[in-house]
């Protein structure tokens, strides 16, 4: 049985995107303890906010959360986002809170399912998250929303304003006096400008470990093949990607295996980085925390060694991951696109230590107190 787990654990793609802590100013504070006085729930600790986070990172919004104790201790407890997308019509007035206002919730549970709510324009809609959107680990979670789940009401996306709310569906009839907490404590907050370091890396899995180190393949239209080594870094500041750095080594052959180049490729440029749903296998992870981990595609600018220039395309498949996002590397060359990526193994194949790569993402509150 963990044979046949481990290979079918084996077979599925990972990508980590390496977000290091963002500066200190970003995201909401809560204080602890600070439960309302018209709760009439009990006062489990993962009904207090600690700190919240959103960001927009290409074509999707990260909310992110840390409790004062560990998501689902309390029964009936769940997660409300309010959000103003520039309607903004629905408020708590009746608590005293008026500047707290929204036109949509995301709304997540600790089973890693939740929902979308658009009530703005009339009638309401909800839409489920995908499978995988929501990542929880102990005391804070993660929900990835795309961007088009949540269509403009007047503001830019930049401009949305947010606020978080636990609930308890403990207490019945549904009204205000399930809320336990809101953060911030009484207005909106904005979206966080995004000041984060990502790295990818192309890995090793030698189970029951995932490291950095290995290699990708990929071929061109005659079956020559590219294979790559690599890793990077760069920088999200306010949506656009700086300080680019990293690369790695490249070598040709022809259809019949005979080597016809090699040497390094730097990269100069992210292109695109676009986050997927999807969850970490049970693997450990010594590039960085499985817990944050996110499957996406990334698309980086590269030149290598002889002068010629190409497009590194990195993609990554993870537990609940669509079948349309593929795992492993394509690459161009000049003028030759290595576009048929090489697969990783499946779970009855013998196993092959290529084709996966890594990403990672952490939020800064998640490495505070």
């Amino acid at each position: 049985m963990r044979t046949t787990v481990v290979k079918s654990l084996l077979a599925i793609p990972i990508l980590i995107l390496l977000i290091a802590p963002a500066r200190a100013d970003s995201g909401v504070k809560d204080p602890v303890g600070d439960f309302l006085p018209t709760y009439t729930g009990p006062h489990g600790a993962d009904l207090d906010v600690v700190r919240t986070r959103v960001s927009l990172i290409g074509t999707h919004f990260i909310f992110s959360a840390k409790l004062n104790g560990n998501i689902g201790t309390t029964n009936g407890a769940f997660y409300v986002w309010g959000v103003n997308r520039g309607a903004g019509f629905i408020n708590f007035a009746s608590l005293g809170l008026p500047n707290i206002v929204y036109d949509a919730i995301v709304v997540i549970f600790p089973d890693g399912t939740g929902r979308v709510r658009l009530f703005s324009p009339a009638p309401p809609v909800e839409t489920a998250l995908p499978p995988g959107s929501i990542t929880i680990s102990g005391n804070t979670f993660r929900a990835v929303v795309p961007a088009s789940f949540l269509p403009s009401q007047g503001f830019a996306f930049a401009d949305y304003g947010q606020n978080l709310w636990p609930r308890c569906g403990c207490i019945q009839p549904f009204g205000n006096p399930q809320i336990a907490d809101f953060a911030p404590d009484d207005r909106n907050a904005p979206l966080n400008k995004v000041e984060e370091t990502v790295r990818w890396d192309i890995v090793h899995v030698l189970p029951p470990n995932v490291s950095a180190g290995g290699m990708a393949s990929a071929l061109a239209n005659d079956n020559s093949k590219i294979t790559l080594t690599g890793s990077g870094t760069f920088e999200i500041e306010d949506r656009k990607f700086e300080d680019v750095t990293g690369g790695g080594t490249w070598e040709t052959f022809d259809k019949f295996g005979t080597s016809t180049g090699s040497g390094t490729y730097e990269a100069t440029r992210v292109v695109r980085l676009i986050e997927a749903p999807g969850a970490f296998p049970p693997l450990n992870d010594l590039i960085g925390n499985a817990a944050n981990a996110s499957p996406g595609l990334l698309v980086v600018g590269i030149t290598y060694s002889d002068g010629t220039k190409g497009i590194l395309v990195v993609s990554c498949h993870l537990v609940g991951t669509p079948d349309s996002v593929f795992e492993g590397i394509t690459t161009s060359k000049g003028f030759v696109d290595y576009w048929n990526r090489q697969r990783p193994n499946g779970p009855t194949e013998t196993f092959v230590d290529a084709n996966r790569t890594l990403f990672h993402i952490t939020s800064e509150h998640e490495d505070e107190d």
